[in-house]
């Protein structure tokens, strides 16, 4: 088991796998990125709603 860090934030590494989970899998639903991190459907909008305000994904016709 890889032991924490103290300075390690929890977040920002949820959020940097949204990114890389993204960039490999292209265009996804907020449903399917929460399937494929293994999270709950509101954390995966809001990681993904803050990216989107933050200007590094888009949303599409389709809703992903």
């Amino acid at each position: 088991m890889t032991e924490k860090k103290y300075y390690n934030i929890a977040s920002l590494e949820k959020g940097v796998h949204m990114l890389e989970l993204l960039a490999a899998h292209g265009e996804l639903s907020v449903s399917e990125a929460a399937r494929l991190m293994d999270t709950n459907r509101a954390g995966s909008h809001r990681f993904i709603s803050t990216l989107k305000d933050l200007g590094y994904v888009e949303k599409n016709s389709s809703n992903k």
